[in-house]
């Protein structure tokens, strides 16, 4: 299940990216109201999946750019969000944290919803955001909770410990992002936000 999870795929993975995009309804209000896009903002969402969220970002935003490393899921979310596409207010891309396909300095704000998790290489995948933010560029990591840190063959080592949320922070820290903090969690998810390091 951590592959379908990982990288949807195949008639299990369409029924898997739909479960999710309707288990995950609270965490794109929360990164909605979080982001509050502006008419002049530019958004980046790392892990996209479906696309419901680059939909309701794209109401407001100038630009909503995104990576996912699904196939699958980029063509759900290409599908679901045709006409901003179209119009070039959207731009969807197959990738991960890592290995962002935008120039330094393009987003006002970037979020990764239930995705760290998957990030092979946190600090690569931070640094990487960082350089595609803009120099008060805004992060909003959610972490999903692990029922039996461990249990789980998640790529990202700090998922896979029971203090996931304390060495993320202390990571963000050690990189130089600003403002790093925990704020109210979401049920059972960890919410984090920082703000791009003022060095890259």
């Amino acid at each position: 299940m951590t592959s379908q999870a990982m990288r949807p795929h195949g008639a299990v993975g369409r029924v898997f990216g739909l479960l999710m995009t309707l288990i995950n309804a609270p965490a794109f209000a929360y990164a909605e109201q979080w982001l509050a896009p502006r008419s002049e903002d530019a958004i980046l969402e790392i892990g996209f999946g479906t696309g419901r969220l680059v939909r309701r970002l794209a109401v407001r935003a100038r630009f909503v750019g995104g990576v996912d490393p699904s196939p699958l899921m980029l063509g759900t979310a290409l599908k679901a969000n045709a006409a901003a596409v179209a119009g070039g207010k959207v731009e969807l891309r197959l990738g991960e944290a890592g290995a962002q396909p935008w120039a330094d300095a393009t987003f006002d704000a970037a979020c990764a919803l239930h995705s760290f998790q998957f990030w092979p290489d946190p600090a690569a995948g931070l640094t990487e955001v960082a350089r595609v933010l803009k120099p008060d560029g805004r992060l909003l990591l959610m972490l999903r909770a692990h029922p039996r840190p461990g249990t789980e063959p998640l790529p990202n080592l700090l998922s896979r410990s029971s203090g996931e949320r304390a060495e993320t922070l202390a990571l963000l820290n050690s990189l130089g992002w600003r403002d790093a903090e925990a704020g109210e969690p979401l049920g059972r998810t960890a919410t984090l936000t920082a703000r791009r390091p003022a060095r890259l």
